[in-house]
């Protein structure tokens, strides 16, 4: 064998076996590092959602309390309304029989 043959079987070697192999190697790499790239931000997106649940929630229960604090209010005055308007009753059977 000469050396050029040799130098053609290293290079025929080098390009039928090492490049494919570098390929599939970047190939894997590329597709690892993509497919870690979607993950991440669909966690991201996940989180942001979760965050805006939390919040909406804290909303929601604030104003939950208010409105129950609103309800014993006007629970209060609808009570207070019905000694009034007891009282008016007679007060106009008081003006009745005088």
């Amino acid at each position: 064998m000469t050396e050029l043959e040799t130098q053609k079987d290293v290079l025929y070697w080098f390009v039928i076996v090492i490049i494919p192999i570098l390929i599939g190697v970047f190939g894997l790499y590329y597709k690892q590092t993509k497919d870690k790239e979607r993950a991440e931000n669909r966690l991201t997106k996940i989180e942001t959602r979760q965050e805006h649940g939390h919040n909406r929630i804290d909303k929601l229960e604030v104003e939950h309390a208010s409105m129950c604090d609103e309800i014993k209010i006007i629970r209060r005055i609808e009570a207070q309304n019905e000694h009034i308007m007891k009282l008016l009753d007679e007060m106009r059977n008081d003006l009745k029989r005088s």
